[in-house]
């Protein structure tokens, strides 16, 4: 319910995202742009059926925003928030090694799969511009210089099958590997550029 995810929770349904929830404690009840808000992650998972979420929360309160997610077992928890207290975010990384989870962020900018959805800010209000459907994958640090990539590509005619801001903080939830082999697996990627 924030301006921030209000902002670009409506640019990621219109591109395509399907929203079923929103979290917000205290703001049960509200509809937000279509989307029920309910009080606690836990409340949310007893009408729908998630795996993702998307962490629209300020530094100071990632922490327990991602660890509400993780104990709710959400197999994929993106942190958008900058600047988590690093012993935060050891936290969050560790509950999430130690349940399976994946963890992409701190500092994320999100993701998007061309053509299919978009998780986050990557490419604001108007992802198209940038982004394309094609075969190449990419995984960045930095979520401008990953959109850069991408607008680079996408000029030249060569589209992305997934772009992964995986977070620009010391310390991350998933790094390069973990996503190589993923890509790997995917039958829409040829090619992987890293930043």
């Amino acid at each position: 319910t924030g301006q921030q995810a209000r902002t670009h929770v409506s640019y990621m349904i219109r591109y395509g995202t399907r929203i079923l929830a929103g979290v917000s404690p205290g703001k049960a009840g509200i509809i937000q742009d279509g989307i029920p808000v309910y009080d606690s992650v836990r409340t949310a998972l007893r009408e729908h059926t998630v795996d993702i979420s998307v962490l629209f929360v300020p530094a100071p309160h990632a922490k327990d925003a991602a660890l509400e997610a993780i104990e709710n077992e959400i197999s994929l928890v993106v942190v958008l928030a900058e600047g988590v207290p690093h012993h935060d975010a050891a936290e969050m990384i560790d509950r999430a090694t130690k349940k399976g989870i994946r963890l992409i962020g701190p500092n994320s900018q999100g993701m998007i799969s061309p053509g299919k959805a978009k998780l986050g800010g990557t490419g604001g209000s108007e992802p198209e511009r940038m982004y394309r459907p094609g075969p190449v994958g990419i995984i960045s640090r930095s979520g401008g210089m990953g959109g850069e990539i991408a607008n680079t590509l996408t000029r030249r005619g060569i589209g992305q099958s997934t772009y992964i801001s995986v977070g620009g903080d010391l310390l991350i939830g998933t790094d390069f590997v973990p996503l190589l082999k993923l890509f790997e697996q995917d039958p829409d990627t040829r090619a992987v550029v890293i930043f």
